[in-house]
């Protein structure tokens, strides 16, 4: 899982890095994020993330039920998040709005955020496998589940903005 967050940050980082400001803000459509916004939704939902488990590790742990029904996730995070195959409309309260300013604030609230989902990960794996938070569309998944989404999802958008940029080449 720490191999997984990292290396999607430095996916990410070798993606935006040195990308002009106008391609950072290019729509490739109308109706699709520009790269901005899509480190903005990622920064969004990894912030919302990191702070929710670190609230719910402070809490009792879940029914034993609760943590064998997630055990199914496990392969759709890796294949379903990970990839692009299936689009998901994200919930309006993790649609970029322009929260972080100006290019590059969105990225630096990203970095800031994965240096706590990497912290994170470091935390006691029975804490982490024992604690259940609720995801808006995949439902319930461990604490553990949820930096392996968080990592997915970063890979997932990597993927995105590789698309806009040959769509916008």
């Amino acid at each position: 899982m720490l191999e997984k967050l990292l290396s999607s940050r430095t996916r990410l980082l070798e993606l935006c890095t040195d990308l002009p400001l106008e391609r950072i803000e290019q729509k490739p459509q109308p109706n699709l994020w520009a790269v901005g916004e899509i480190v903005e939704h990622l920064a969004t939902v990894e912030i919302w993330a990191t702070s929710s488990i670190k609230k719910r590790l402070l809490e009792p742990e879940s029914p034993t039920e609760a943590i064998d029904s997630t055990r199914a996730l496990n392969d759709i995070i890796q294949i379903a998040v990970g990839q692009r195959t299936h689009k998901v409309k994200a919930p309006e309260s993790a649609s970029p709005r322009g929260a972080f300013g100006p290019w590059p604030g969105s990225l630096e609230n990203f970095l800031k955020s994965r240096d706590s989902s990497l912290a994170l990960a470091t935390a006691d794996s029975a804490a982490l496998e024992s604690r259940i938070l609720v995801h808006p569309i995949l439902g319930n998944m461990t604490l553990r589940q949820w930096l392996e989404f968080l990592a997915a999802h970063t890979e997932r958008h990597c993927l995105q903005i590789e698309e806009h940029l040959r769509l916008n080449h």
